[in-house]
């Protein structure tokens, strides 16, 4: 519950305006007070079948994109990565997206400003943080040489949150050099997440996003805090990490090193989802359908579900038995064999 600070009405918390007609005055934003809710588990937002489309498009504007870089196709966020860019000034920052162009390979990058004008590295103790609507950063494509970026100067508290930001930014910026740009706002900022991956900035990206939470003690009360950043979740960018690994024919521990604790459990989770992705897409083919009694085509469908082509019935249990039946029933044996009967006997 939360009292209005007008008329006193008590109202419950997911509600933002008060029957008086006063709004919340500690509203939800990035970073929301947690008190009294109980925190649910992410869930992805993105299916297997969106990361392959998205993918295949980046594969055909790029071409083959650092094709030759092995195990060093990701960016290894080390301790010493981290902790150069964790003192938050500009020149550190500066320095720091370098490093990540250079890994790009891309010849020049986005000149780091300070954000409004101010170039305090971290923000003070009594900063209102459910009162920042801004983003995380910001980019000014200007072409090459002449692009600007500023980080949020509330970010500065985390050297992970950081670390995402840059891969981000820097992913605009390599995608507007190229001309990849999506018509859609919000489709393009989630977009641009995966594209950190492709480009093998995924391991910033998945440490960033991973939420932040602390507790702010204020005389005899405790507020806690949650902030996170990003357009697509932790779980959206492993199933990433994971399709990218097995795509480029990489072993796991080039996604598993200098990951946060965290980020490993994410990973371990989308593996096993892209195993049960990659068995859908063996089962496609025909097979008659219990649904609508027709022999029809079965495909995974943009949910990631193998369902009829007819009347769009997910795959059935009981079509598994039927197919199984069907393979092993020696009248169906030579159902689709173009050899000759001799050939067969020979055999």
């Amino acid at each position: 519950m939360w009292r209005c600070s007008s008329c006193g009405e008590e109202n419950d918390l997911d509600t933002l305006r008060c029957p008086c007609g006063h709004e919340r005055d500690d509203r939800p934003s990035l970073s929301v007070p947690t008190e009294g809710l109980e925190e649910q588990p992410d869930q992805p937002t993105v299916t297997f079948s969106w990361i392959e489309d998205k993918a295949m498009l980046l594969s055909a504007r790029l071409g083959p994109f650092k094709a030759n870089s092995g195990e060093r196709f990701f960016f290894d966020p080390t301790p010493g990565f981290y902790g150069f860019i964790a003192q938050g000034s500009i020149g550190a920052l500066n320095d720091g997206i370098k490093i990540l162009a250079d890994h790009l390979q891309i010849r020049t990058c986005p000149v780091i400003e300070p954000w409004n004008d101010q170039d305090a590295p971290l923000v003070t103790s009594e900063y209102d943080w459910t009162t920042d609507k801004n983003p995380a950063g910001v980019i000014k494509y200007r072409g090459a040489g002449h692009s600007r970026i500023a980080v949020n100067i509330v970010n500065k508290h985390s050297h992970f949150v950081m670390g995402s930001i840059l891969a981000h930014e820097l992913t605009h910026y390599f995608l507007f050099q190229k001309g990849i740009c999506l018509a859609d706002d919000a489709e393009n900022e989630r977009f641009t997440d995966l594209a950190t991956v492709f480009l093998g900035l995924g391991k910033l990206t998945l440490n960033g996003y991973d939420p932040l939470r602390w507790e702010v003690r204020k005389g005899d009360s405790v507020r806690k805090y949650r902030y996170q950043v990003g357009y697509l979740n932790t779980l959206d960018v492993a199933r990433g990490m994971v399709a990218v690994q097995k795509h480029r024919h990489l072993p796991a521990s080039s996604i598993s090193d200098n990951l946060l604790k965290s980020s490993l459990l994410r990973v371990d989770a989308a593996r096993q989802e892209y195993e049960r992705y990659t068995r859908l897409k063996a089962l496609e083919g025909e097979y008659r359908c219990l649904a609508c009694s027709q022999t029809v085509s079965y495909s995974v469908n943009g949910d990631d579900h193998l369902v009829c082509s007819c009347c769009g019935k997910e795959w059935n249990a009981a079509i598994s038995v039927y197919e199984a039946r069907r393979r092993f029933n020696p009248l169906n044996w030579f159902k689709n064999d173009t050899s000759s009967p001799a050939q067969r006997q020979k055999v």
